[in-house]
């Protein structure tokens, strides 16, 4: 007799031991010492030192999981920094190159035009030449290259100061370091996750960080308390359901703490990928304690507050 599966439990349970076991230390430390052997063949064997450059950068992203805490994790992410500073201050331009076409970036080029960047000061000129830079802000690594593709960098960095919020965190990206090109330039990145600032820090490039970013404040006018209504959502969780916004931990969290009574909204400004967040919300055990919206404005949010249809 042909035996019929439930394919989806079975999906969402490996989901979940496949993002646990990303982020057990014995794991991260076996990828980190993988891929630093990987580093000393690519090196030092059969050199190649633009293979051996990215190598670093993905060493770098494993030890960001391993042992948060550990002195021993702490000083390799220093030392590979300034590893991968040496490499960008002797030939970095040859690491990093951009697309040769606007088609690797179609699908989000109208969202790119309208959104991820603004002029926060205008510079002050006579004639041609900046008596004070203006500030320029781009949000969103995604939008680095699309930046970088479609100006010409060099003549925006003569008159404004860059200021790059990269949206998440992991800056060994080469959509950051590209700006590394540009050396007689300071360029701001904020970097409110310290392993970031350090990393940054240790670089010695023209990447200048400061410790705070969009993450530390909120506008008081949208998202205050409200008077005379109860709280019916104890935390909420704003970002898209892709999976570097990590919230399987979150889940596992909610999972640990067992207690339905605790209340998370989950709101999502893109809709790919709810399957998956679907699949592990089930196979973490947490579906009474979660609360999923999609595309709601920061505006909207504070209608349906008033209204009580949501009260965050």
């Amino acid at each position: 007799m042909k035996m019929i599966r439930n394919k989806q439990p079975i999906s969402s349970i490996l989901e979940r031991k496949t993002h646990d076991r990303s982020f057990r230390p014995v794991v991260c430390w076996r990828k980190v010492l993988l891929s630093l052997l990987q580093f000393g063949i690519q090196r030092y064997v059969k050199p190649n030192r633009v293979e051996s450059l990215y190598t670093l950068l993905k060493t770098q992203d494993f030890l960001f999981k391993a042992q948060y805490l550990s002195s021993l994790s702490s000083r390799l992410r220093q030392a590979i920094s300034k590893e991968i500073g040496r490499d960008l201050s002797e030939e970095g331009f040859k690491y990093f190159r951009l697309p040769e076409n606007e088609e690797v970036f179609e699908p989000c080029l109208q969202r790119l035009k309208k959104k991820w960047g603004i002029v926060l000061k205008s510079p002050r000129l006579t004639g041609e030449r900046a008596l004070e830079k203006g500030a320029l802000l781009l949000t969103h690594s995604i939008s680095f290259q699309f930046f970088c593709y479609c100006t010409d960098v060099h003549s925006v960095l003569e008159h404004y100061i860059l200021i790059l919020e990269p949206g998440w965190s992991g800056y060994t990206d080469p959509a950051i370091l590209y700006f590394t090109r540009f050396r007689d330039q300071p360029i701001i990145v904020m970097a409110p996750e310290k392993r970031d600032y350090e990393i940054l820090k240790a670089l010695g490039t023209n990447l200048i960080p400061v410790s705070f970013g969009f993450s530390d404040w909120v506008n008081p006018f949208l998202f205050r308390p409200l008077e005379c209504q109860e709280k019916k959502y104890d935390a909420v969780y704003v970002g898209s359901w892709l999976r570097f916004k990590r919230h399987h931990v979150l889940f596992k969290v909610l999972h640990e703490l067992g207690d339905p009574s605790f209340q998370v909204a989950l709101v999502s400004f893109l809709l790919e990928n709810r399957e998956e967040i679907e699949l592990l919300i089930d196979a973490y055990g947490v579906r009474e304690n979660v609360t999923l919206f999609e595309q709601i404005s920061p505006e909207q949010s504070a209608n349906e507050r008033r209204h009580k249809q949501h009260e965050v």
